[in-house]
């Protein structure tokens, strides 16, 4: 089963055992794991992110444009919006197309099934990027919601 905040359920598929986003394995019950995949089928995006940390990928092939992470999102967080702040596109090594892997954890306070159990009331993420230029990983947001 796929557990993902409403706004990237729709583009996740679950990533199990090695990959080229990262090396630690997921052990824990309550976090997941996923590659983002564009409605398209696309799998390369330029992504774009500013400092609360707000990241949107826009798939290169159709343009449609995926919040992969604002706190604005999430019951549990509390964030204060710079209107003046803009997003900026991620770039590595002057490339500025990837791929890209989320991992989302969620509190062990409800169980999955618990009638309170929110998916959007994720506590921690991870934005992982694949440079796919330069055949590299980069971590462009550890974050805890909460």
């Amino acid at each position: 089963m796929i557990y993902a905040p409403n706004h990237i359920k729709k583009y996740v598929k679950q990533i199990q055992g090695e990959n080229r986003f990262f090396n630690d394995g997921i052990y824990d019950e309550f976090t997941f794991a996923y590659e983002i995949i564009c409605s398209c089928g696309c799998k390369e995006f330029v992504v774009y992110k500013n400092s609360e940390p707000k990241v949107i990928a826009s798939c290169t092939s159709c343009g449609t444009q995926i919040t992969l992470y604002d706190l604005i999102e999430y019951p549990c967080a509390t964030t204060v919006r710079n209107p003046e702040e803009q997003l900026v596109k991620v770039i590595n090594k002057s490339n500025d197309k990837f791929n890209a892997a989320i991992i989302i954890q969620y509190s062990d306070e409800f169980a999955f099934d618990d009638e309170e159990f929110d998916e959007n009331g994720i506590c921690w993420c991870q934005i992982f990027l694949y440079d796919i230029a330069h055949l590299q990983s980069i971590m462009i947001v550890d974050d805890e919601t909460a």
